[in-house]
């Protein structure tokens, strides 16, 4: 998370420092938005999902038939 708002403030920076016109033609800054948009759309998800999605963890088995998620605890 510290990582990723570190990364966000770098790229409002370059793109204020640099202006809008070269940062459009700037193809390294372009995949470093979309990079940098993927991983907040991920972050995001992964936030708002947490109480919903259980996967258990490689090698275990999987949750029981009557396991009820609506009864588990965030």
């Amino acid at each position: 998370m510290v990582c990723l708002l570190i990364f966000s403030l770098d790229l409002a920076v370059k793109s204020y420092l640099i202006g809008w016109e070269e940062f459009r033609k700037s193809k390294w800054l372009i995949g470093y938005t979309v990079v940098i948009s993927a991983s907040i759309i991920d972050w995001v998800l992964s936030v708002s999902m947490v109480c919903d999605e259980r996967h258990p963890a490689a090698g275990t088995p999987p949750l029981p038939l009557h396991y009820d998620r609506h009864a588990a605890v965030c």
